[in-house]
């Protein structure tokens, strides 16, 4: 079920530069800028589907696949920036 069709959350579309599958985390950033590098902190109830809308797992992202991102509307003052994704889809 997506918990988020009742809210807005804030969307991103852009790349994945890492990913962490011991640590259950990726970041992605829009186009070269690093300043746009956000890691999304992975928990069991973050939706992960591919392309096609299947749910996928975690280990079947890679760096630099295409996806987007719907995630809180809270961030760490981290560089990069934390929060944790609802829904993450690859784009391509």
């Amino acid at each position: 079920m997506d918990n988020t069709q009742n809210k807005v959350y804030p969307e991103m579309t852009g790349r994945i530069s890492e990913i962490s599958l011991e640590e259950n985390y990726i970041i992605v950033m829009q186009g070269e800028d690093v300043y746009s590098a956000i890691r999304f902190n992975i928990a069991p109830e973050t939706v992960i589907r591919s392309r096609f809308g299947f749910r996928i797992p975690l280990s079947k992202l890679k760096p630099g696949m295409k996806v987007h991102v719907k995630y809180a509307d809270f961030m760490t003052m981290s560089i990069p920036p934390q929060t944790n994704p609802f829904t993450i889809r690859v784009v391509k």
